[in-house]
């Protein structure tokens, strides 16, 4: 599984949403994350698409230190504004390492 971060713009905010990718469509004993602002996820094996919902989602640890991560090449990293979605390596340079605010569960429930 890797992941990739980069920033949008959502109204007058700013957003830094963290995308999962993976080769299988569900990797075993990794419970999955509700679909950003929402209560559910989407499950997609062609030819149905879903939304399900589980109870596990507290089980997730929240890791708010993307050193690790990118140094390791679990996350990728797309430069804010590049139009060609160009995905970066390493935290050398990248522009999300230790942004401001809170560090909380964006969760609406």
């Amino acid at each position: 599984m890797r992941a990739v971060i980069t920033q949008v713009r959502i109204g007058p905010h700013t957003g830094w949403p963290i995308t999962y990718h993976c080769s299988t469509y569900r990797p075993r004993g990794i419970a999955l994350e509700p679909v950003w602002g929402s209560d559910h996820y989407e499950v997609d094996m062609p030819p149905h698409r879903y939304a399900a919902w589980d109870d596990n989602w507290g089980s997730n640890r929240r890791d708010f230190d993307l050193k690790p991560w990118l140094d390791n090449g679990k996350l990728h990293w797309i430069a804010p504004g590049d139009a060609t979605a160009t995905l970066r390596t390493g935290s050398a340079d990248c522009p999300y390492l230790d942004l401001p605010g809170t560090r909380k569960d964006n969760r609406p429930f």
